[in-house]
Formats: structure tokens, sequence, C-alpha cells
């Protein structure tokens, strides 16, 4: 599979932007609170001093630097062991790696942006699975690299391999070190996607979300078709799109309130 290259930028480059990770850049300004920066400030990450703020955070990460750099590897490394059982550091480390992720859905999609739409929310969602299950043990190094890859092949390529060999597909298995719950808590038997789905639209729930977005929801993880949805509902395609993006954003902002609650 190629490799997708992570983001380098120069002095004084611009932030990194993109239309498809709009939702998700979003997100990532509203989760700068106060009660954010001392918990990233807690972490103590490698290296010595800490950060006071994200974009140093997703600095000291390598975000903006080569991704050959030991120092942020390392760090990054540390951040992924904590996202097993911390949701602010799993969308940290899903933040440093938007970049690359929006590289692998404009591949994917290829000049549609329905498509590329499509296949971006595929592989963000893969990628999280991937993070919360990252197995810390046997893959410390090149970990920005390694989680963008197996979010890549989980969202476009086992899938299809499995049907193709007539096995059930009915999850998303991901490589790790041992079975965990949605707080990174080890359990006795393989980890299940589901169970994560179900409690954080549960959380989703207790904070607010209404019964027409569950519903809404419901008709996502039962797998209907953008067209499908946008008849269920009474809306455009690409209103389908947008709500599926911005449904997301809030229920992973509820999952991560539960989370430092």
């Amino acid at each position: 599979m190629t490799t997708v290259p992570l983001p380098y930028r120069a002095a004084n480059d611009r932030i990194f932007s993109s239309a498809l990770a709009r939702p998700l850049l979003d997100e990532w300004d509203r989760l700068a609170t106060r009660r954010t920066r001392a918990q990233i400030a807690a972490w103590d990450l490698p290296g010595g001093s800490g950060v006071s703020g994200f974009d140093e955070l997703l600095d000291r990460l390598g975000f903006f630097g080569r991704p050959d750099d030991d120092e942020a590897d390392a760090a990054l490394f540390y951040v992924v062991r904590l996202a097993a059982s911390d949701l602010l550091a799993a969308r940290v480390v899903l933040q440093r790696v938007l970049p690359a992720l929006v590289a692998v859905a404009k591949r994917r999609g290829g000049g549609h942006w329905e498509a590329r739409q499509d296949a971006f929310v595929e592989v963000v969602s893969a990628a999280w699975i991937v993070i919360r299950s990252y197995p810390v043990v046997r893959r410390p190094r090149r970990v920005a690299a390694n989680i963008v890859r197996d979010a890549e092949y989980h969202a476009f390529v086992r899938a299809r391999r499995l049907r193709s060999a007539g096995e059930q597909v009915g999850r998303l298995p991901v490589e790790g070190d041992g079975a965990v719950d949605r707080h990174g808590r080890a359990v006795d038997r393989p980890t299940e996607p589901m169970d994560e789905v179900l409690a954080v639209l549960r959380d989703a729930r207790a904070s607010g979300l209404s019964d027409d977005d569950l519903r809404f929801a419901g008709g996502l993880l039962s797998g209907r078709s953008t067209s499908q949805l946008a008849g269920d509902f009474g809306i455009c395609e690409r209103s389908v799109r947008n709500r599926r993006a911005l449904l997301a954003s809030r229920i992973r902002a509820a999952s991560l309130a539960a989370d430092a609650a």
C-alpha cells in the first residue's frame, strides 16, 4: 500500500486547512477551552517542559515537522498510549494525522467531491478505532504512518477482501494487544467497535441529541446509502453528507464531555 506523506510546514506557512475536514477543524477550535488546556498541560510529554496550547501540542507531536522526527514520534506514541482511556488524547491524535487522512480520501475518492466526502468519513471512522486500539507494545515507532496505513486498510481494503472470501462482515477488528472497552479498560473478549458506538450514542442522547438525530444515526449504522437517507428524511444528498459530518462532531463532543466529567 502506498505510504501517505505526513504534513510538513516550513516557517511562516499557514496552518493546515481543508474543505473536507472543515467539521473536524471547527470541532478542534471548540475544544480549545481552559479545561482541555489544563488536561494537556498535565500530560507530561517526553522532552521536558509541558505545552500551553493546542498548536504547541501539535508541534510537539510532529504536525508541523518532518515525519522522521524521533522526538515527535516519541511524544505522539506517549499520547497514543493515553488514547485507549482518554478521549481527548484520542482526538488529539486524530488531529495529528488529519492531513494524511484527507490525502487518503482524495486519492480514494477520485475527482468527485461527493465520493471524496464519503471516503473521508470512512477513513476517519476507521482511524478513530485504530487510534483507540493501537498496539503500543508491538508498534512503538512511526506511529502516525502506522495509524494512517491501518485506517486506509480497514476503510477500503479489508472489507472488500472479506467479502471476496465469503467471510462475515459485521465489525471492524483492529490489531491490538488486548481487548478494551470504550474507556480503554481490559475485557475478556475481542474488542467490538459496536460497543463503543452504543456507548457514545448513549452519551450523546444524555447531552441532548434529538430523537430525529438518533434515527439518522441509526440509518447510517444500518448501511443505508446517501440517496436512501435523503429519501427517508426528505432532504438532498448534500444535506445528508453535511448532517452526517455535523452529527459525528456532536457525538464526539458529547463523548469527550462525558469522559471529562
